[in-house]
């Protein structure tokens, strides 16, 4: 599967008529109306994309065609939104939290989908999309854009060469926005020695290049070796390549000449010359970049960093890391895509104290032993990349996952971070071993889609963790004993996707630290604050399902005992509910967020789609379906 990307210049549309493509298939049981209205917005995208990439291809657009541009990328967005109100999971970056992974969703979308009462909401949405793009399409051509585009220009003089060579005692209104970027690249906290990048976005014309040099301008004397190469939207790599060896001052070891140099002997000069360099960063979505097969000879390297979504480029996969890769010792910092497949030898690597991210479709058993040896790391990620090429099965994946943590709990002493990313939601992470006691330094522990059957008891011995994101199939009374005890604890995102057995009750005593209390499960009647519960919580965060909530729904008890509580935030799952659960369910979260003395700021929501894969409130749905089919 390709990576699905969503650009400035193309918007959403490449992701979009992706999933378009699969809401066509049987798989979702649309019904005719709808599946006749996706096939007509499918055949309206495709066009506009087409013409989308046919303006990425024009430096110099004039205002009519701008806007349009724009209106399409805007459309493409509002579009995506509603397809993934079907597809999505919601994610992390992120500040962008940019979230993972499709194939890990489909169980989740297809109980959604064939749901009667949600199939018909789908297609009036649909109904209302097809609108919206009828009346874009007719202003196009209305105002015959294309024509506007073609027509031929007096000049060819590349703006961006005025942007390079701009006097800066001619530049208005560009010294606050410089010295803001250059402040948040120095931003308190932040190691000088950190990698720092900043993206500078939108049409042409906005002064992008111009902002961007006069911050290499000012900071280009705080580095070794520089370079500012300017990049078309089809560039000349070996034009680019030249560019940046005349910046950093290399020479031609014997003919002077660069502009007759092969690619191999640009690329061999570069590599000569990063020999003595610690860092080495990859950005590839403008641009790909071609990584050689070895990089042993970079023998300063400390990062190594790949920041790209292309897993190909004319044909060549890119999916393989340099095969000697494994032997660079003084590695610090490895940090690549989840879809990188690693060279055998891991464990060679034993001066890494960062790695990322570990794809466990593809890691061999030797790496996940050689993942032992490396007991210098403090920061691991792993995670799964979705891809047709790899047919592992989720079983398979679920046991390798166990293994890795197994080694990371009984080897990886110095680990802090710990990352547990796109797994599939059937891979259970139980490890039944005594945590030993050099091991308990973790800081941060997130398991995003995998689970546990219960709270771990080895999760008790972290004194340091202060962050944790826990996948649980259940929760007992001494679950929530585990948890409260924890002295560091600060942020606790806890999801609960089995039926609650007994009362969450937060107790005055727990919970020392805790400031952001993230809690998802079915029914939220189950949780109870008591007295000096959570003294320092200043933020709760609710998802549950208003199924049912005419049989045994109510809010939490005692939220308004929260002495420190600032915000609520409270997502209600709505998808195939009645009407009158959904206003009873939201009206009685209101009330009881209103009994608060401190009036916290407060965000309900009822949500048509679930992002979450509750048991007990699939079957009710899976039952209601059963009974409504045996009906008619």
């Amino acid at each position: 599967m390709e990576a699905a990307m969503v650009s400035a210049s193309h918007g959403a549309m490449a992701s979009l008529l992706r999933n378009l493509s699969d809401l066509l298939t049987d798989k979702y049981k649309l019904l005719k109306g709808a599946k006749g209205e996706v096939m007509f917005l499918k055949a309206e995208l495709e066009s506009m994309h087409a013409f989308l990439k046919k303006m990425s291809d024009v430096d110099d657009l004039d205002e009519q065609a701008k806007c349009w541009v724009k209106e399409i990328r805007e459309l493409s967005y509002d579009i995506d939104d509603s397809v993934n109100e079907f597809l999505h999971l919601a994610g992390c970056d992120s500040g962008s939290s940019k979230p993972r992974g499709f194939k890990g969703f489909i169980n989740r979308s297809m109980s959604l989908l064939t749901n009667i009462n949600t199939r018909s909401k789908v297609a009036k949405e649909f109904r209302g999309l097809r609108s919206r793009v009828m009346e874009v399409s007719e202003r196009h051509k209305r105002y015959k854009i294309d024509d506007a585009v073609t027509k031929p220009k007096n000049t060819n003089i590349d703006l961006r060469l005025m942007a390079l060579y701009a006097e800066t005692a001619g530049l208005v209104g560009i010294d606050g926005p410089i010295d803001e970027l250059i402040l948040w690249m120095d931003g308190e906290g932040v190691p000088a020695d950190q990698l720092k990048v900043l993206s500078i976005v939108g049409f042409g014309g906005l002064g992008k290049t111009t902002l961007a040099n006069q911050i290499y301008r000012k900071l280009q004397g705080q580095f070794q070796c520089q370079a500012f190469v300017s990049v078309s939207q089809k560039p000349n790599i070996r034009r680019i390549m030249r560019t940046i060896l005349s910046q950093i001052g290399v020479a031609a070891p014997q003919d002077p000449n660069m502009e007759i140099w092969e690619e191999s002997e640009l690329i061999t000069a570069l590599r000569e010359f990063l020999w003595s360099k610690r860092y080495l960063k990859i950005l590839g979505n403008a641009i790909p970049v071609m990584l050689p097969s070895k990089i042993g000879g970079l023998l300063q390297l400390e990062t190594f960093h790949i920041e790209t979504e292309v897993t190909s480029y004319n044909g060549i996969s890119l999916r393989e890391l340099p095969s000697d890769i494994v032997d660079m010792s003084q590695l610090l910092h490895m940090i690549v895509p989840e879809w990188k497949k690693f060279p055998d030898g891991i464990g060679n690597m034993k001066s890494l104290r960062t790695l990322g991210c570990i794809d466990l479709g593809t890691i061999s058993p030797g790496n996940i032993k050689g993942l032992g040896e490396l007991t210098n790391l403090t920061n691991l990620e792993i995670g799964q990349y979705f891809d047709d090429e790899n047919s592992i099965s989720d079983d398979k994946v679920a046991e390798r996952a166990r293994e890795v943590l197994r080694t990371c709990l009984e080897k990886l002493c110095n680990l802090k971070y710990l990352d547990v990313a796109s797994c599939p939601f059937s891979a259970c992470l139980d490890v039944p071993i005594p945590l030993p006691a050099s091991c308990s330094h973790l800081r941060k522990f997130h398991t995003y889609f995998s689970w546990f059957s219960r709270v771990p008891g080895w999760i008790g011995k972290l004194v340091h963790l202060s962050d944790l994101m826990l996948h649980v199939k259940e929760v007992r009374e001494d679950d929530v004993e585990i948890l409260a005890q924890l002295p560091s604890l600060t942020h606790l995102n806890l999801r609960i996707r089995g039926a609650l057995q007994d009362k969450i009750i937060i107790r005055g005593s727990g919970f020392p630290a805790l400031q952001h209390f993230e809690l998802v499960c079915s029914r939220i009647s189950y949780l109870t604050f008591e007295p000096g519960a959570m003294a320092k919580l200043e933020s709760l965060y609710l998802v549950f399902s208003a199924q049912g909530w005419d049989r045994d729904g109510a809010p939490p008890a005692g939220i308004e005992l929260l002495s420190g509580l600032k915000e609520i935030s409270v997502d209600i799952e709505c998808a195939g509910t009645k009407e009158s659960d959904r206003r009873a369910a939201e009206s009685a979260l209101r009330n009881a967020v209103n009994m608060h003395p401190r009036r916290p700021t407060a965000n309900i929501v009822c949500q048509d789609y679930g992002w979450f894969v509750f048991d007990d409130v699939k079957d009710d749905r899976e039952g209601q379906e059963h009974d409504a089919s045996s009906s008619m």
